[in-house]
């Protein structure tokens, strides 16, 4: 009867031992499932200096003596948003402190003296903007450990001002 208690005994460790083992390895196997990336965030943001739209003609005309030639006009501009976008507008828009969805009238008001006769003299204007640069960043991390960054860099460009040229042919 010893002998019979001793390997029930023996039995009932080694299924203990087993169970023991098996609720080990889900449980590690459960941790390795709360893996994922964060949310993108704006880690930082700095001035970025100037950012110049496309030249565009404003006007034309033929010059002559005690010509003048004006460019005045209201154009719709607005800000905007520009690079690898990773967080919605209205989130940036936050961290920039304007909006870069809404557009706005601007007047541009521009003269040069046209004296040479028969020349063809143009204005051409562009958009200056404001810029900032926006840090974005997210992690990758497993049971609160950090194991990866994923960076990405956008724009706040904020419409400042008016730049104008000219040219004579």
């Amino acid at each position: 009867m010893k002998k019979l208690l001793r390997k029930i005994s023996m039995v009932a460790c080694s299924l203990v031992l087993s169970i023991t083992m098996v609720a080990a390895t889900s449980s590690s196997s459960l941790a390795l499932n709360s893996a994922g990336w964060s949310p993108w965030i704006v880690k930082s943001k700095s001035s970025a200096g100037k950012y110049y739209g496309d030249w565009k003609t404003g006007v034309k005309g033929k010059g002559g003596k005690g010509v003048k030639i004006s460019l005045t006009k209201g154009y719709t501009v607005s800000n905007t948003l520009t690079g690898n976008i990773k967080l919605s507008h209205s989130k940036l828009d936050l961290t920039l402190g304007y909006s870069t969805t809404e557009t706005f009238n601007r007047t541009t008001s521009y003269s040069i003296s046209a004296p040479k006769k028969n020349k063809t003299y143009t204005i051409k204007y562009r958009n200056v903007y404001n810029r900032t640069k926006l840090n974005q960043q997210r992690y990758f991390m497993v049971n609160d450990k950090f194991m990866d960054t994923q960076n990405a860099i956008a724009y706040g460009n904020k419409f400042s001002h008016f730049e104008y040229k000219w040219s004579v042919n």
